[in-house]
């Protein structure tokens, strides 16, 4: 193979992948599909995982203030800048926000997931559930 056959190869191959894709995304945990892992319902017409709405929080954090995303598919994602929040010295870890899961929990009335550091999760939000989510943030620092 000459100099340029190979180079031109190179990139076609580089380009277009050489790994197969698989043709179909399993549907469940039984059929090996990652439990976070959202299908759109039947006849939906937008992804569940786009961000519906974004409510901003105040009064929490002055380094960098939490949302509520209102996704979809109904679910909630609570997002902080810092978590600890950025007022928690560093030589505490996470401090009194260790459990920070089971207040917001608490508060919301319903289950919440730490899913990553700073996001926590709300599968199955009730009607007043942001409302209490809202209200137990922004007053937190006042308790």
């Amino acid at each position: 193979m000459q100099w340029s056959q190979f180079f031109v190869a190179a990139v076609v191959i580089s380009a277009v992948g050489c790994e197969p894709r698989p043709s179909a995304t399993p549907t469940s945990a039984a059929q090996g599909a990652s439990p976070s892992l959202k299908t759109p319902a039947k006849g939906a017409t937008t992804p569940v995982d786009e961000v519906q709405q974004t409510i901003k929080l105040k009064g929490f954090d002055p380094k960098g203030e939490p949302v509520i995303r209102i996704m979809a598919d109904g679910s909630l994602l609570i997002v902080f800048n810092f978590m600890p929040p950025s007022f928690v010295p560093e030589d505490q870890g996470l401090g009194l926000f260790a459990d920070f899961d089971k207040q917001l929990e608490r508060a919301a009335g319903v289950p919440v997931v730490w899913d990553d550091r700073e996001v926590f999760a709300v599968q199955h939000p009730k009607p007043d559930t942001v409302e209490r989510v809202r209200k137990f943030i922004e007053g937190y620092r006042s308790k």
